[in-house]
């Protein structure tokens, strides 16, 4: 059972700086996806993927979905 399940009132997201996501080896794990899999139906924010360096305003992204919820409440 998730804590979604058990306490829906309860709102959670992951936020890290920084993932191994789209990784340069072909078998190599991609953990961001694996990440964002395993927290399901939870927020997943990461800031930068670390083999590409990429961040396309992400942190606006986090900051506007944490004021919807604050709205929310």
């Amino acid at each position: 059972m998730t804590i979604n399940k058990k306490h829906p009132h309860i709102n959670f997201i992951y936020f890290t700086y920084e993932e191994r996501g789209k990784p340069k080896r072909k078998n190599s794990i991609n953990y961001l996806d694996e990440t964002i899999k395993g927290l399901h139906p939870y927020k997943v924010f990461c800031l930068k993927k670390s083999s590409t360096g990429e961040t396309k305003n992400k942190w606006m992204d986090v900051v506007d979905y944490v004021n919807e919820k604050l709205k929310a409440v």
